[in-house]
């Protein structure tokens, strides 16, 4: 049998044994061809945090997702609006994409000029969600959402924001506050109960009774 070898391009040949006794035949390798067969790779999604240089960062990890061959689609979960100045909407990633663009560095500007493809193309999605904003914990998800990121291959969770909403450190309602999931009480029927305590808290100065899931 001819020896396949993945190093080896679509057009390498190799030698192997067969054929007769102590014959030998030539085998190519269409290796390649057989790509166009296969079903296009789930999506991959990152959850962006914030502008700037953070958000150069992605589009590179992005850039490499594509172009490396790992997933024909990176979608990016942006914020619906800037809860902190710094948060990324998808206006932030079209207007650093323009820039780069427009830079007077040749490297730069081919970067943005290819970001900007991958945008028209739609092999990077831009999306928002109210989520992204919100003191919620991850097991807090909507269906819509959590469907959507069931679908992918991939999930890329980075920034001190979203590593709070999957470790439930987020502050607010439903548990995320309390680094957490709810915990829960045996009842009647089965069913769940969540048993909450006063916790005092002291914040600019004074004080106040705070709900907290334990």
């Amino acid at each position: 049998m001819g020896q396949w070898n993945p190093g080896w391009g679509p057009t390498r040949w190799s030698l192997g044994k067969g054929g007769g006794v102590g014959g030998h035949f030539l085998r190519r390798h269409r290796r390649v061809g057989c790509w166009p067969l296969l079903p296009p790779p789930p999506p991959i999604h990152m959850v962006v945090d914030n502008a700037g240089f953070e958000l150069f960062s992605d589009l590179c990890l992005a850039d490499i997702l594509l172009a490396g061959g790992w997933t024909s689609t990176v979608v990016l979960q942006c914020k619906s609006h800037p809860t902190f100045v710094s948060d990324a909407c998808a206006k932030d990633v079209t207007w650093a994409v323009g820039e780069l663009g427009r830079s007077p560095v040749a490297a730069t500007a081919e970067l943005g000029r290819r970001w900007g493809e991958l945008l028209a193309s739609g092999r990077l999605v831009l999306v928002e969600n109210d989520f992204w904003v919100q003191p919620s914990a991850f097991w807090e998800m909507g269906a819509s959402l959590r469907a959507e990121l069931g679908g992918a291959s991939l999930v890329v969770v980075k920034g001190d924001a979203n590593y709070r909403y999957v470790g439930g450190g987020g502050g607010g309602g439903g548990g995320a506050g309390s680094g957490r999931a709810p915990a829960a009480s045996a009842g009647s029927g089965g069913g769940r109960q969540l048993t909450r305590r006063p916790r005092q808290t002291t914040r600019m100065g004074g004080s106040r009774e705070e709900q907290r899931v334990e």
